[in-house]
């Protein structure tokens, strides 16, 4: 499982909101607050907690269709930093992708919902934190992501933006899956789905937008692997037939 957030940090409302001790009370609960029992948490740090909990309930909702967001019920109990990296606060890129997260300095978490123990991984930039989650601490190096910058921030538009991002994205990468038909669709519980040539992909993906970025994850097959189990999640793509649905 595989999920992703994108937060704009640049929004002075937004800040001022989520700083306030009545919000944080909403999407913090009593074992994170604690966390935070010396002192309040810079806005950054609150912002990368909401973003780690929205990539987590996406993993969730694959396997719990009819789950519905709350934070206080996904708590994040470690947070730690790739302590050989160093930090950059004037990191802005326009455009950043790789594959895996230890390249980069990111903030780590181990989260807990129900009984499940979920992995995080936030990029923290001065104009936005993207953050994945796994259920699994080994798949973050199969996992590829991608953050862009857009000129506008319409809604619909990056939704479907966004959707196109991927596929490029899978095209760059598996250059031999560059042909074929296929389209996104939605199933009745709202998560998307890929279909290739009218069949439906098992490619584990998520998709974000946050005013001015789009940011996609998902997760590839490990080098070397040959297995039904990783072709299966290879897709072929013509970005030009895509579905904005």
């Amino acid at each position: 499982m595989i999920g992703n957030d994108i937060v704009y940090l640049h929004s002075g409302v937004y800040n001022d909101r989520i700083a306030g001790s009545r919000f944080k009370t909403k999407f913090l609960n009593a074992q994170e607050l604690e966390l935070f029992s010396s002192g309040d948490p810079e806005v950054y740090l609150l912002w990368m907690i909401w973003s780690v909990k929205e990539a987590v309930f996406k993993c969730c909702k694959r396997t719990e269709n009819q789950l519905k967001f709350n934070p206080t019920r996904i708590t994040v109990f470690s947070i730690f930093s790739n302590t050989d990296k160093q930090p950059n606060p004037e990191f802005n890129p326009d455009r950043l992708e790789g594959m895996g997260t230890d390249r980069l300095y990111s903030i780590n978490c181990r989260i807990k919902y129900l009984s499940h123990i979920f992995y995080s991984s936030s990029l923290v930039t001065n104009r936005f934190i993207h953050t994945i989650a796994c259920a699994d601490e080994t798949s973050f190096k199969s996992a590829f992501w991608g953050v862009k910058k857009m000129n506008h921030t319409d809604y619909s538009l990056q939704s479907q933006e966004v959707r196109k991002y991927l596929a490029d994205a899978i095209c760059s990468n598996e250059p031999s899956l560059s042909s074929g038909y296929f389209h996104f669709s939605k199933d009745e519980f709202f998560i998307p789905e890929l279909y290739i040539n009218q069949m439906k992909s098992n490619l584990v993906f998520s998709l974000s937008h946050d005013h001015h970025y789009l940011a996609y994850s998902y997760l590839g097959p490990v080098s070397g692997d040959n297995s039904p189990r990783h072709q299966a999640r290879m897709i072929s793509i013509n970005p030009a037939t895509m579905n904005p649905g």
